[in-house]
């Protein structure tokens, strides 16, 4: 989890300040797909 994290930040670094805005909305959806998806593992 930590490393998907450092890793999108760096992408959102390299692309320009127009798409930053939607890499990091996708990547809020993408780290709460996982959160349920462990939440409903352990279940």
């Amino acid at each position: 989890m930590f490393c998907f994290v450092v890793k999108n930040e760096m992408i959102i670094k390299i692309k320009n300040k127009k798409n930053a805005d939607f890499i990091k909305k996708r990547i809020i959806l993408d780290q709460y797909a996982v959160i349920i998806n462990e939440y409903e593992g352990n279940l």
